[in-house]
């Protein structure tokens, strides 16, 4: 290696020249017998400031010419038996920058590609809710007034308004007592908000209840309303 790093090719390749003052410390570096070698890296160093301090001296160095100076002898044998080793490689730790670096795109691919897929799932469309059922309202602001119909019969005049929730009719229930029980004497259908009762008895109190109804549903009934008969009924 010393050679090649002086001369620029490997003793290997044939013969080498190298510099007049470095001839005599490269031979001995490589000498065949280790013995004549230098002992130690001191030694060598010593031997090359003493050469290049003599030739500074004395004159410049020569250029190194063509390959012409071979090494000989015989390198000391390796043992076949020899065990070796592999050096182990140093485990690199990851710098900070390539740790940070890792993170932003973990997130960012997280938002460019999860994000979207996720909300695109999240966005389809729910199924359509059933209408929502509004509960019917009784009719309010009930009222009864008892007349006459004729010779000897009364009637009953029936007037309400109706709640604010849409309705497609009513029904009327009629009793002899507040406590009932009710029986169903009239539908009225569509937005009418009055009836008669016709053909009752004299000097007598009947007993009603309403509730608006929507094809199958019903209102809450309302409260029972009173309606009096005159006493005496002439045309």
């Amino acid at each position: 290696m010393l050679v090649e790093l002086l001369t620029g090719a490997p003793p290997v390749h044939g013969d080498v020249r190298v510099p007049a003052v470095l001839d005599e410390v490269v031979r001995r570096c490589l000498a065949a017998d280790p013995a004549d070698r230098f002992a130690r890296a001191g030694d060598l160093a010593e031997a090359l400031r003493h050469a290049f301090g003599d030739a500074a001296q004395t004159r410049p160095l020569p250029a190194v010419p063509a390959a012409t100076w071979s090494v000989r002898g015989s390198a000391t044998p390796v043992l076949a038996s020899a065990p070796t080793l592999p050096l182990p490689r140093p485990r690199r730790r990851p710098r900070r920058w390539t740790v940070a670096f890792a993170t932003v795109t973990t997130a960012l691919a997280a938002w460019f590609v999860v994000l979207p897929v996720w909300q695109a799932m999240s966005e389809q469309p729910a199924p359509p809710l059933p209408p929502a059922t509004v509960e019917l309202q009784a009719p309010v602001e009930v009222s009864g007034t008892g007349r006459c119909d004729g010779f000897w019969n009364a009637r009953v005049d029936l007037e309400w308004t109706a709640a604010a929730t849409p309705a497609t009719g009513f029904e009327i229930y009629r009793a002899d007592r507040t406590a009932g029980p009710y029986r169903l004497v009239q539908r009225v259908r569509g937005t009418a908000t009055e009836w008669s009762d016709r053909g009752l008895g004299l000097d007598a109190t009947y007993f009603y209840v309403l509730r608006a109804v929507d094809g199958g549903r019903h209102s809450p009934l309302t409260r029972p309303l009173g309606g009096g008969t005159p006493l005496l009924c002439l045309g």
